[in-house]
């Protein structure tokens, strides 16, 4: 079920046929009379060049004049003239007493409106326009001063809050209606009774736009649908071909493009050395410099260090106690020296294949080549304890009977 109004609907009114067939329904003026109250709250605006969308133009309005509620509804009534509905009374009526607000960069000119008005774009004769004065003489910063200043350039309507509170006085801004064709004069000097002279700069933070090929007032080049296109490479009447922001852009990546293709030629004369390369020549000097890869074995030559020398304090220790030993039985040392002899005989026989396997080591080994050896090496080492804890129960016997 649809939902709407409260209120139910009834049929009125007759309907008869056209000539031409079709339906025509007569409506009485009592009607047009009964709903003119609903209209009280809508105003319509218009713009002299290029108008903005509806959507654009809604959330303007809504952020100047009800940034709160957001309440305000906007609706297209021609190409360049708008129905807005502003509820509240009171911002409807600051809304209509400005006249005129500046709105994407153009002006809008705003009015009341009810069914049956046909709206008409006023002329840029005289737009209110927010004016600014620095370097005020202290003397005529009041209201009457400012007066005088003003009436030489438009018609004052009245001073800005900040301005009338005295509460920034480096400027003083007045509401002023001016005439958009004349030029606003950069300054405008004041002078005392006395005959001194000082000078007035002038400024406003919004003008009217004009149109470079029509010389009108309230719109641009760019909104104007008969201007010269100045820029053929993006249809642009708004600027230049030597200012297109297109052209800027393809010249910088035209630019990126050379760079990139510089630095793929520099790689290509001087590639970079891959460190999956077995050997180099370096023929410089006529010396051949040969890379084993230290990098990858060098894992493997620390753990033979470790398993070559094992426990060299316990060597020490088995060395000073043989000493001790020696001078109580020289039978067992001489039984002793020889065992040292076979096991250092045995070890130099492990250091000289340990030497013979470092040199084996100047060429890339695989994988199993490294697991075999190090099966070699820790057969080497359990082959060394069984002697060495001999010889630390013998000399600590030697130490039990000179005791």
């Amino acid at each position: 079920m649809a939902e709407g109004s409260n209120r139910k609907m009834k049929c009125k009114g007759e309907s008869f046929l056209l000539e031409s067939g079709e339906i025509c329904v007569s409506i009485p003026n009592s009607v047009i009379e009964k709903s003119e109250h609903i209209w009280e709250s809508f105003i319509i605006a218009q713009f002299h060049g290029k108008a903005p969308s509806p959507g654009d133009l809604h959330a303007i309005t809504n952020g100047i004049w009800s940034s709160k509620l957001r309440n305000i509804t906007v609706s297209k009534l021609l190409k360049k003239a708008f129905l807005i509905k502003i509820p509240c009374p009171i911002t409807w009526q600051k809304v209509i007493v400005q006249g005129m607000w500046h709105i994407d960069n153009q002006p809008m000119f705003v009015a009341k409106w009810k069914p049956g008005l046909q709206p008409e774009i006023p002329e840029l004769t005289s737009v209110p326009v927010w004016l600014d004065f620095h370097n005020v003489p202290p003397q005529f910063y009041s209201e009457e001063g400012l007066e005088h200043i003003v009436g030489a350039l438009g018609d004052p309507l009245f001073l800005h809050p900040a301005t009338a509170n005295m509460t920034k006085l480096e400027v003083a801004r007045v509401f002023t209606i001016i005439d958009p064709s004349k030029p606003l004069p950069e300054a405008i000097n004041v002078r005392f009774d006395s005959g001194h002279v000082e000078r007035v700069e002038v400024s406003s933070p919004w003008l009217p736009p004009t149109c470079e090929h029509c010389k009108g007032v309230g719109h641009n080049i760019k909104s104007w649908p008969t201007a010269p296109i100045t820029c053929p490479t993006c249809q642009s009447s708004g600027h230049k071909l030597e200012d297109c922001p297109r052209s800027k852009t393809s010249e910088t990546s035209k630019g990126e493009e050379e760079k990139k293709k510089k630095k793929k030629k520099k790689k290509a004369k001087h590639p970079k050395p891959s460190t999956e390369q077995a050997s180099k020549e370096d023929t410089s000097e006529g010396n051949i410099v040969i890379d084993i890869g230290l990098d990858a074995i060098g894992d493997i030559t620390s753990n033979e260090k470790e398993t070559v020398v094992a426990n060299p304090a316990e060597e020490q220790d088995s060395d000073v106690e043989s000493q001790l030993s020696a001078d109580s039985e020289p039978e067992e040392n001489s039984s002793e020296e020889e065992q040292e002899k076979s096991s250092s005989d045995e070890e130099g026989e492990s250091s000289e294949s340990l030497s013979s396997d470092d040199s084996g080591f100047s060429q890339v080994t695989s994988k199993k080549t490294r697991k075999q050896q190090k099966k070699k090496e820790r057969q080497a080492a359990m082959a060394l304890k069984p002697q060495r804890e001999k010889e630390l129960s013998r000399s600590k016997r030697s130490k039990s009977r000179n005791l």
